[in-house]
């Protein structure tokens, strides 16, 4: 039946129907992360929706804080933030607008009290106490039929564990134990490293000391060995409180510059994902040719590995410099071209996307993501150019 709709044209930019997997290279979304004191208004996400539908989004990509819904782990739901979520799904129905519920924000600065943040996956009591979290929240959002979760690497993984893992010994102790099954002769460690560890002096490298694409990939075995412990759990935990969840999964660690070694990674169909997502960031200090060849470098990579599964970019950005206004109208340019080109190669690949972002402002920041200016709330020029490809098919030239 969805086929037949696609095919005669029936089914809009818009979801018409209970969102599937299948529409995945129909999303265009966008998201807001808002720091202001409108954050918990329902009456202002509203206005930015009115906003984002004329833009040709048909999807919102929500941030979702362990800690906002929950301050203490051993505490008491916010109920009063489940009711705020209920409202943005049901305006977001209003307008056949789907909303991506990106969970498991813990992140340094984003678990709630009691949580050991920095090696939180490490430890078994909190990891269970997420993953009641988890089950609440899809039980709040489960009666809604368009809704769809991600789970992100970098998001799950903090960031002492992925860039500074040296510095905790929990994380000594599971790197040292992944190490040693992967590999019991740490002879042969030290000849892939160039070091001159014993097994009871090995520990994980900081991101400083990886000199070598051997130790990088190594380290990021160790980080899908662990996200294949925790995937599995999340998931279950979400289809307990939603049974249709439709779950993807945000891999920041694809890098097709590091060469491949059989490592680790959980596929989407062991871990019970319905779409795999990946990222890419545009680079200043490298042209836009080089920009354009790292972001499709990461969709051949992803296409590759997951032949099968609906993909999605689920961040790509350009930072606009906020130092000059000579800077700023530049990078406003760029942007438009960024756009243009980058988001016409996703949608002729069959890629969903989602824009980063629609007006999220941090205060003191020397450049912003977002496509309203923060001063005056104007839309900058890319917004009308990135509604142009919106309304493309997917699978349309760029």
């Amino acid at each position: 039946m969805l086929n037949a709709m696609l095919m005669t044209g029936l089914l809009t930019t818009h979801a018409a129907l209970a969102f599937d997997a299948e529409q995945i290279p129909r999303v265009n979304s966008v998201c807001n992360y808002l720091f202001e004191e409108d954050e918990w208004d329902l009456g202002s996400w509203e206005r930015d929706l009115e906003g984002m539908e004329a833009a040709g989004f048909n999807t919102v990509w929500v941030v979702n804080v362990w800690a906002a819904f929950q301050p203490d782990a051993d505490g008491e739901y916010r109920q009063d933030r489940m009711e705020w979520l209920q409202g943005l799904c049901r305006a977001a129905k209003a307008r056949d607008m789907n909303v991506l519920l990106v969970v498991a924000y813990i992140g340094e600065g984003w678990g709630p009290k009691g949580v050991d943040v920095p090696v939180w996956p490490l430890i078994p009591q909190h990891r269970a106490q997420h993953l009641r979290y988890l089950k609440w929240l899809s039980e709040g959002v489960g009666s809604f039929d368009n809704v769809l979760y991600l789970l992100c690497t970098e998001e799950i993984l903090p960031a002492t564990l992925l860039y500074r893992p040296n510095e905790r010994p929990e994380c000594v102790a599971s790197f040292r134990s992944w190490a040693h099954r992967a590999n019991p002769d740490i002879a042969s460690w030290n000849e892939r490293w160039k070091t001159e560890y014993a097994w009871d002096t090995l520990r994980p490298a900081a991101t400083t000391e990886r000199r070598t694409w051997q130790t990088w990939q190594d380290h990021n075995r160790w980080f899908s060995y662990l996200m294949g412990q925790l995937l599995p759990p999340m998931t279950a935990a979400i289809r307990e409180g939603d049974p249709d969840a439709v779950i993807g999964f945000h891999d920041f660690l694809i890098d097709p510059a590091i060469p491949e070694e059989g490592p680790e990674r959980p596929q989407p169909g062991l871990c019970g994902f319905d779409f795999f997502s990946i990222g890419y960031y545009y680079v200043h200090e490298k042209s836009f040719e080089e920009n354009l060849k790292g972001l499709t470098d990461r969709m051949d990579a992803a296409s590759a590995a997951y032949a099968e599964t609906p993909l999605f970019c689920g961040e790509i950005g350009l930072p606009v410099r906020l130092d000059s206004p000579e800077t700023t109208k530049a990078d406003e340019e760029l942007q438009v071209r960024w756009y243009r080109e980058a988001l016409g190669k996703l949608r002729e690949r069959r890629f969903g996307y989602s824009v980063w972002c629609w007006r999220t402002v941090v205060k003191g920041e020397t450049s912003s993501l977002a496509l309203l200016r923060a001063e005056d709330k104007s839309p900058r020029p890319a917004l009308a150019a990135i509604g142009e490809v919106n309304r493309r098919e997917p699978g349309a030239g760029p």
